[in-house]
C-alpha cells in the first residue's frame, strides 16, 4: 500500500516541481528579454544619432580645412603672379 503512494506522490511531487520550474524560468526569462531589447533599441538609436552628430562634425571641419588650404594656395599663387 505504502509502495503506491510513494510512487504517486513521488510523481505529483516531481510533476510540481517541474511546473514550477517552467513557471520560474518563464517568469524571469521573459522580463529579462524584455528589458534586453529594450535597452538594445534605446542604446542603438542613441548610437546611431551620435554617429550622425559626429559624422556632421567631422565634414564640417574638413570643410573648413580644405577652404583654408584652398584659400592658402590661392594667397601663394597671387603673390607668385605678382
Amino acid at each position: 500500500m505504502f509502495g503506491h503512494w510513494n510512487r504517486l506522490s513521488r510523481s505529483f511531487f516531481g510533476r510540481l516541481q517541474w511546473k514550477l520550474f517552467v513557471f520560474f524560468l518563464i517568469l524571469t526569462v521573459i522580463p529579462a528579454i524584455v528589458i534586453g531589447y529594450v535597452l538594445y533599441n534605446n542604446a542603438y538609436k542613441a548610437i546611431e544619432e551620435k554617429t550622425g552628430l559626429y559624422s556632421e562634425q567631422i565634414m564640417v571641419q574638413s570643410a573648413g580645412r580644405l577652404d583654408a588650404l584652398l584659400t592658402g594656395i590661392e594667397d601663394i599663387s597671387l603673390q607668385i603672379v605678382s
